[in-house]
């Protein structure tokens, strides 16, 4: 792709012209998303999961319907395109700022140089290897880091992938009154929820969000397929330096898993004050990641 047509290539712009639902979070939907000029080369030279499993993670088991990413920070020079895409994500972080500004969270709206300041651009192309066990799902409802002030997403379907599946489920919570439905790690039990709208997987297709609290979304399941699940995955961050985030997930934990994270943390206390650093590391390291979680129900304490 030439110097000109990447510089006339305006993610904003785009969005501007995207279909926008309001609810409920704000997300934008947009077909033909990339300009032809960009998407063909593209798409043609993008990696496999394969090759993305053995230049990032060798040392690695490769699995079904795995999602394996190689961050922007590490791509090959030839990749022109995906470097193109990601020279474009970073130099417009501003513009997006900008433009998603009047849909942020009503507490962060104040703080618009703060952000500007303070977040970075990210992003990754990844690829999910062939599904071979119907039925799996990538994964499941969750919602994202809340230091992420925008995510999106720019699939690029294999034209010869005829298989169903892999859509990006968008859900609300059944009870819209319900504060505590989560996990430690951002899960929500299906029974919680109602799918609202499914965007299918198709080419050139993309999907631009802010992760709210609300901004519950899932990867349906796939068909039995030898095909890639391919995309672009975007997100511009909060960093360190700032204090500001979308939300608070201690708000919305579940009553059980904020139990566990208090019996874990408390634990981890006990053997400091013991002198057993190993295993308090280890309880602290169990209760950050809400495994005690499992092993207390595994246990039935309720």
């Amino acid at each position: 792709m030439s110097d000109t047509c990447s510089s006339h290539f305006s993610f904003s712009e785009q969005l501007k012209q995207a279909e926008f639902h309001p609810e409920t979070f704000p997300h934008w939907i947009c077909r033909n998303f990339l300009p032809e000029a960009l998407l063909k080369p593209l798409a043609s030279r993008f990696p496999t999961s394969q090759a993305i499993h053995h230049f990032t993670k060798p040392n690695t088991p490769y699995t079904q319907n795995t999602a394996y990413p190689w961050e922007f920070t590490s791509l090959p020079a030839d990749l022109t395109e995906l470097n193109t895409v990601a020279s474009a994500w970073t130099a417009q972080k501003q513009d997006l700022i900008q433009f998603i500004h009047p849909h942020l969270p009503p507490h962060l709206q104040p703080h618009l140089q703060e952000l500007i300041d303070h977040t970075e651009s990210r992003g990754d192309g990844r690829a999910t290897s062939p599904c071979t066990m119907k039925g799996t799902t990538q994964l499941g409802p969750h919602c994202d880091n809340p230091k992420e002030l925008l995510a999106g997403l720019i699939y690029l379907r294999d034209d010869r992938d005829q298989g169903e599946g892999g859509a990006l489920d968008i859900y609300a919570l059944r009870n819209p009154n319900r504060t505590r439905y989560m996990s430690a790690k951002r899960r929500i039990p299906s029974r919680y929820l109602t799918k609202i709208r499914s965007i299918p997987y198709a080419s050139n297709t993309a999907v631009f969000f802010v992760p709210t609290h609300l901004a519950i979304h899932g990867v349906s399941s796939r068909d039995i397929t030898t095909h890639d699940r391919r995309l672009i995955n975007l997100s511009i961050e909060i960093t360190k330096q700032s204090n500001l985030k979308l939300w608070d997930p201690q708000q919305h934990l579940h009553r059980r898993h904020e139990l566990n994270l208090r019996l874990a943390h408390r634990a981890a206390k006990l053997a400091r004050q013991a002198g057993l650093s190993t295993i308090s590391k280890v309880l602290s390291e169990i209760g950050s990641s809400g495994e005690i979680y499992n092993f207390i129900n595994s246990k039935r304490l309720r």
